[in-house]
């Protein structure tokens, strides 16, 4: 197993991924809400990515921590969900266009 320490941004993990290991089933440990640009970066270097989502930033329905009346309040949590939702739509767009 290599740990890749040297990388700054997905787009460079996937590209040492790349030249040290062509073509190998990368398994991609990332958040939640960053896991299908991820994937897409990884695929698009020729890798075959699998992905493996950490850090996800709600409750699942039904489990014990979910907690229906908490997603009609207003709370800095959820600005900060749409931000990030907002900001990863923002950056697989630009992947898309950049990387033709």
């Amino acid at each position: 197993m290599d740990i890749i320490t040297t990388a700054r941004s997905t787009h460079d993990e996937a590209s040492d991924i790349r030249m040290r290991f062509p073509g190998c089933q990368a398994i991609v440990v990332t958040s939640a809400s960053h896991m299908r640009r991820a994937i897409q970066i990884f695929s698009d270097e020729g890798l075959q990515p699998c992905a493996a989502p950490t850090d996800f930033g709600f409750a699942r329905a039904g489990s014990p921590n979910d907690r229906l009346w908490e997603r009609w309040v207003p709370t800095t949590g959820g600005i900060h969900g749409n931000h990030q939702w907002l900001y990863e739509k923002v950056a697989l767009l630009w992947h898309r266009l950049s990387s033709k």
